[in-house]
């Protein structure tokens, strides 16, 4: 069975349009993409329930992370044979999807620990639902920007208000127009 959160991810940002169509409707193209910020978060979030020897990333704020429906859709995974299921057909119908989301991601939060101690900011461009800010400790003294669509932001801070009761001091939310030419205006007005 393909998971249908990744099936809508590929539709939304175009994946049976022409370049022409997908040109002609940047604005509806942007917006949907606004839309496909918890696909790699519901995958990272189902693998916390695998047994923390096999866990490529091992997450605390997994389940708190995504929007509401999409964390419904993650604890429906709990039995193991579902787990399994969801990792087989995705990466039956999308070679190495699951494991290329997981080891890039690994990857960043390796390279941002590592790198802590000679590098003082960090500007994540398309944060989407991105935890790292909050869930990697020797990260929190660095200042994380996250820019992404006003939408996607806007429900970023929520759910860090929820969790967190107020927003971290290291991080900087910028929420952006869906059509920028640049990011460079919305990051000087941010202080970036």
């Amino acid at each position: 069975m393909l998971p249908l959160f990744v099936l809508r991810a590929l539709r939304q940002v175009g994946g049976s349009r022409s370049y022409k169509q997908a040109a002609a409707g940047t604005q509806t193209t942007a917006q949907a993409a606004a839309k496909t910020e918890a696909g790699p978060t519901v995958m990272v979030a189902i693998e916390q329930y695998f047994p923390s020897d096999q866990r490529i990333i091992i997450h605390d704020l997994a389940y708190s992370a995504p929007p509401s429906g999409a964390r419904a859709f993650a604890r429906a995974m709990w039995p193991m044979a579902d787990q399994n299921s969801m990792v087989c057909a995705t990466e039956r119908a999308f070679t190495c999807l699951w494991t290329s989301i997981m080891c890039c991601k690994r990857y960043v939060d390796e390279v941002l620990i590592g790198s802590f101690a000679v590098i003082d900011a960090v500007v994540d461009l398309g944060a989407g639902v991105d935890t790292r800010a909050c869930r990697l400790p020797s990260v929190a003294e660095i200042s994380m920007s996250q820019v992404d669509q006003l939408a996607n932001i806007k429900s970023k801070q929520d759910r860090l208000c929820v969790h967190f009761g107020r927003l971290l001091e290291n991080v900087t939310l910028v929420g952006i127009r869906p059509r920028p030419r640049s990011t460079r205006p919305h990051l000087g007005l941010a202080g970036l």
